[in-house]
């Protein structure tokens, strides 16, 4: 059986090895130091006033989507937030507008033809009262995919249909809403709806009663599975819960019970599959935020993926994933601990990816020489395609340089950059089967066609049950994973 994660491997070993290290795809080779990555690219170079957000990427890597107070796609009007799409694949990007709105970390499908955002703009003149709607842009075109009111006027701003996410084929969209939209939420708590852009139907996948309710809905790429926070207080509360629920069997599963400053990114923070979700909670230790791994290919246990100092002033982590569930991206102003090259000395704000099968971080943002006045210290918010190796990113211009006015050094652009490759192949120790649970301090030998036992993490980029062929033997390759002892392929079962 091949898992990525810390677990057994049993395969049948067909010659002696004095020392067994295998050579197998994708598999962990220990915690490594902080390494540099890619030259950036810069895809906006506006103004000194200008701002640009909140950027995700689809996962092709060919778009990203984003807001910013400057005409980068030549569109005319005055000056407001535009909601832009940009093709970063020919050399300048294109952009093109697709409404004159805010657009924070739209979700967009993974070839980038569809793109939903919330928005208390009126980018269509549908939105007269000013509470958040869903809009959707496609082929082309922008349109509200809701359109409700506020109970009053004075409580736009907290009523309406809040931060889609989209699935990888664009059909569809989950937000939450304490509308209601399809007749089961006469209460008006914050509920969880998905939305069909085939059938133009809206489904309510949860009900809640007599509490805030549910939030922050994130939809797996396959469109199978919806992550979600609840907080089941009668009143806003620090301690809150994190669910994953399943469209196919229509269950609901508590995955976070009770986490204390849970929080999610506005983008994506769910795998394509729907196995893995990053988020980040408060610790023990004041100012000292985590970010934390649900892992739903390694008995669905939940992990931190960093031990971060504590720091009063630091950001938000912002934690994102990519597609196929392998890397992580996130933010902070604290020193990565145990990492060469993560010292952060200044406190400034830098951007990391932490690659699960290595467990090994990489520092995204170069080194560079800034004031104290100039020192980047604003949020950020980062986005990777479906493989890990291309993240997009907004971050203080001051990275490309120095600005004329000091005050603009923490204005935002977007970059895209690659990460680092991933080994193809790396180490693991085997053991006697026999031995298991008794292991002696090394392993000399493995006698022929006997059981072997291989403990790794991250050893495959799928769970698969081996199958016994019909001459009776295991397969020597399970879905793309291989082992070789002394260059002799193994069966693996």
């Amino acid at each position: 059986m091949t898992h990525e994660t810390e677990t057994l491997r049993v395969f049948r070993v067909s010659s002696l090895a004095a020392f067994l290290c295998i050579a197998l795809a994708l598999c962990v080779v220990g915690l490594r130091g902080v390494q540099s990555q890619s030259v950036l690219r810069r895809i906006t170079n506006t103004t000194e006033e200008g701002i640009s957000l909140n950027p995700t990427l689809s996962g092709d890597g060919r778009y990203v989507a984003f807001e910013t107070t400057e005409d980068v796609a030549h569109a005319g009007g005055s000056d407001y937030f535009r909601a832009i799409r940009a093709d970063v694949s020919p050399a300048p990007p294109t952009c093109l507008q697709m409404g004159r709105t805010r657009a924070v970390a739209p979700a967009i499908s993974q070839d980038g033809s569809r793109i939903a955002f919330a928005s208390r703009d009126n980018p269509l003149g549908t939105n007269q009262d000013g509470n958040s709607e869903i809009y959707l842009f496609d082929a082309g075109l922008l349109r509200p995919i809701t359109n409700t009111s506020p109970d009053e006027i004075t409580d736009r701003a907290r009523n309406g249909n809040f931060q889609p996410s989209i699935s990888d084929d664009g059909r569809f969209i989950a937000f939450s809403s304490n509308r209601d939209m399809v007749g089961l939420n006469p209460d008006g708590n914050f509920e969880i709806f998905i939305y069909d852009v085939l059938s133009q139907a809206f489904t309510q996948i949860t009900n809640a009663i007599g509490m805030v309710g549910s939030t922050d809905a994130k939809i797996s790429g396959n469109g199978l599975r919806v992550a979600f926070i609840r907080d089941g207080g009668a009143t806003p509360s620090t301690q809150r819960d994190l669910l994953l629920h399943n469209r196919t069997g229509d269950t609901t599963q508590v995955i976070g019970n009770n986490v204390p400053g849970l929080a999610v990114t506005y983008g994506r923070a769910i795998s394509d599959d729907g196995t893995r979700i990053i988020f980040t909670a408060e610790t023990a230790i004041p100012n000292s935020r985590q970010v934390f791994l649900f892992d739903g290919r390694s008995l669905n246990l939940t992990r931190p993926v960093t031990f971060l100092g504590a720091l009063k002033t630091d950001v938000p982590l912002h934690p994102t994933i990519s597609g196929d569930g392998s890397r992580i991206a996130f933010a902070t102003r604290r020193k990565v601990a145990n990492a060469t090259g993560g010292d952060n000395k200044d406190d400034s704000v830098e951007l990391y990816t932490f690659d699960i099968p290595t467990s090994e971080f990489a520092r995204v943002t170069p080194e560079f020489t800034t004031s104290e006045q100039t020192k980047p210290a604003t949020e950020v918010i980062s986005s990777l395609n479906d493989q890990g190796t291309i993240i997009a990113f907004n971050f203080p211009r001051v990275i490309s340089g120095q600005t004329l006015l000091p005050e603009s050094a923490n204005n935002s652009e977007i970059y895209v950059t690659a990460t680092p490759s991933r080994p193809a192949f790396g180490t693991l120790s085997v053991l006697n089967g026999a031995s298991f649970g008794n292991e002696p301090s090394s392993t000399k030998a493995v006698a022929p066609n006997s059981i072997a036992v291989g403990v790794g993490g991250d050893l495959a980029k799928t769970t698969e049950q081996a199958q016994r062929q019909q001459n009776g033997t295991f397969p020597t390759n399970v879905g793309g994973t291989t082992v070789r002892v002394n260059n002799r392929l193994a069966q693996i079962f």
